[in-house]
């Protein structure tokens, strides 16, 4: 898992600063570079952040990996359907 905050570890998603898992109850929800539509709904997330805030910066971080991905791959730009399968 390519993240700054959350890692993979004993097959749960544990925050890297605290140690802390996701609790299994807890939905989820991933996007892939790979997902075609992934680059314009973090976009859209953004948008409802201040800019100011901590989280813009982290999620304008994960937008430009996004676009270098994209940039760097083109062949492996998917449909969502596609980039999900197993």
């Amino acid at each position: 898992m390519n993240n700054e905050k959350f890692t993979i570890r004993g097959g749960c998603i544990v925050h890297r600063s605290t140690g802390k898992a996701i609790p299994e109850h807890e939905p989820v929800f991933i996007l892939r570079a790979c997902d075609k539509q992934a680059l314009s709904i973090l976009r859209v997330y953004q948008s409802k952040m201040r800019p100011k805030e901590d989280c813009w910066k982290g999620i304008q971080s994960v937008i430009e990996d996004f676009t270098k991905f994209r940039e760097e791959n083109p062949g492996e730009m998917k449909q969502p359907i596609e980039a999900y399968e197993g």
